[in-house]
């Protein structure tokens, strides 16, 4: 099932979302969604809602699946979203953290009150960032990871991918053109963040698949992405 659609939002923001409904927040949430310089693109998509409560994508039905793991801890202190948005609005996690250029890069995963598990980017106290949702019943669709990336095209440019993974993988790894991999930090929560910032990225710099790695370190799952910077 395939769906796209465009959100109106404030500031040059792409988010790219397989596997999860996606939307955007670029600036303070108060500052009204008046430009067209963001775009959502879907694939594999069940359903979606904007942080500007737009309307959902129809969504299909699917059996039970795994949940992520920090929903079976208790809450902390640090779970406390950085903005109050509606994707957050039940039992919040804070699953990882990336520090870079200057900024703390925040995955939430929370629940919407509406049927809808959600994963979350935060930037700052006005949510900037961006994520998507998926039915609270099976939210990795049978992957064994739930993910979303945010693009901002600006001065420098970044690439955030994130996400979170099922609780039987321990290891993820990102791989880009040509074959090469990286490897991406892993929390107890089984969320992780990748941040790229440069004055311009090429097509090079943006990962091709996610890789995932199970206790006897075998290869358990391939997500590809098909993201183009900037497209």
């Amino acid at each position: 099932m395939s769906n796209r659609r465009r959100i109106k939002v404030a500031g040059a923001v792409l988010v790219v979302a397989c596997g999860v409904g996606a939307y955007v927040v670029a600036g303070d949430r108060s500052e009204g969604f008046d430009s067209d310089a963001a775009q959502v693109s879907e694939a594999s998509v069940v359903a979606s809602k904007s942080s500007s409560g737009g309307s959902r994508v129809p969504r299909m039905v699917v059996g039970d699946g795994p949940k992520p793991s920090a929903f079976s801890r208790l809450p902390r202190a640090t779970d406390e979203p950085l903005a109050e948005v509606p994707e957050l609005a039940g039992d919040p996690r804070r699953i990882a953290i990336q520090r870079a250029g200057g900024v703390d890069h925040r995955v939430y995963v929370g629940n919407d009150g509406t049927g809808l598990t959600c994963v979350v980017l935060q930037e700052s106290i006005h949510g900037r960032g961006g994520g998507g949702c998926n039915p609270a019943s099976s939210p990795f669709l049978g992957s064994t990871t739930m993910w979303s990336s945010v693009q901002y095209n600006g001065d420098p440019q970044k690439f955030v991918i994130f996400g979170v993974a099922v609780e039987r993988v321990r290891s993820v790894e990102l791989e880009f053109g040509e074959g090469t991999r990286s490897s991406v930090a892993l929390s107890e929560d089984g969320g992780f963040v990748h941040v790229i910032t440069k004055p311009v990225i090429e097509q090079g710099d943006v990962p091709k698949a996610i890789i995932t790695f199970g206790a006897s370190v075998r290869e358990i799952g391939r997500t590809e992405l098909g993201i183009t910077f900037g497209g």
